[in-house]
């Protein structure tokens, strides 16, 4: 109970410094949390990362085939397969760090009208309170789109090296 509270605050508190842009960013970070997840889901289903409860997918399938031109297509066919989610995970790579600089720039915005509605009174906590939620938005933009990009590689990478022992196997057939 304790814990669900400071969550709620640290996501309150984090939407009040980002504002509407933060709405985005965390948006975005869940969906990326979300295909994460579902990636781990069908990469151990599928066998690409190995368990000694599951018997590889793919496996199944070759032994099902006929000749060599089956095994091929049914290769292609997973392996389009698992690559779903990846582009949606690129596409958060290139949009979370710009919309990071786009909160960025509505917090100097704010900043500078602050500044100009105070006129000769201006001070520095004003100004600083303003500079610090803008950079709040580009640390949060730059943070989900590095943590997609780990993510993309570490599955990209596993994809590649199962698909490089298939093409082994397929070529021992």
């Amino acid at each position: 109970m304790v814990i669900k509270m400071i969550i709620e605050q640290l996501i309150s508190d984090f939407l009040q410094s980002t504002g509407n842009v933060g709405y985005i960013l965390l948006g975005i970070s869940v969906l990326s949390l979300v295909i994460t997840i579902y990636k781990i889901y069908e990469f151990l289903y599928a066998g690409v990362i190995p368990t000694p409860f599951t018997k590889n997918k793919w496996e199944k399938a070759f032994e099902k085939a006929n000749n060599q031109q089956e095994i091929e297509q049914i290769g292609m066919q997973y392996t389009d397969s698992l690559q779903n989610g990846f582009l949606i995970l690129s596409l958060i790579i290139t949009i979370a760090p710009l919309l990071g600089l786009l909160g960025t720039v509505i917090g100097m915005i704010d900043a500078f009208q602050v500044m100009a509605s105070l006129g000769d009174a201006v001070n520095v906590a004003s100004l600083a309170s303003g500079i610090w939620k803008a950079l709040m938005t580009t640390a949060s933009g730059l943070s989900v789109a590095i943590s997609a990009l780990l993510i993309l590689n570490v599955l990209q990478f596993l994809l590649d090296r199962h698909i490089n022992k298939l093409n082994y196997i397929l070529k021992k057939w």
